[in-house]
């Protein structure tokens, strides 16, 4: 259940509380279940495949899901625009991005944005995936 919380919390990177409900017991033999993985107030849903025999337990855990947080976004957009020496002051992101929120994996609605040295405008997509928050071109 741990590890759940912990993938999780490395998808969304921030911290939250977080907290984990099944379906199903894994006790021994192969188990399919659902899983759900509180972050705070949002729920993550996750399909979990199971073998445990004698002291050995194999596992996956799939999520069709992600967590968006704008604290990340923004501590990782701020990064990137430095390490593309953008003008001071100018990395933004969209004002309408939710604090938190659950989106399935894949580009998202929001945009963010910096001028760099020369005065050209980069623009790229925020994009949840199973590890972390990315940036497309838009």
């Amino acid at each position: 259940m741990r590890e759940l919380q912990q993938q999780v919390l490395n998808q969304a990177g921030a911290p939250a509380h977080t907290s984990v409900t099944c379906d199903k017991k894994f006790i021994t033999g192969n188990v399919k279940a659902k899983c759900m993985v509180k972050f705070d107030d949002l729920a993550v849903p996750m399909d979990v495949t199971a073998s445990i025999a004698d002291q050995y337990m194999t596992w996956s855990a799939i999520a069709s899901v992600g967590v968006l947080s704008r604290t990340n976004v923004g501590w990782l957009w701020n990064s990137e625009a430095v390490n593309n020496n953008a003008r001071l002051g100018t990395a933004m992101c969209d004002a309408a991005m939710p604090d938190q929120a659950v989106f399935p994996f894949g580009a998202t609605p929001f945009f963010c944005w910096y001028t760099i040295a020369e005065g050209t405008v980069v623009e790229k997509q925020v994009s949840v995936g199973r590890r972390g928050i990315t940036f497309e071109k838009a």
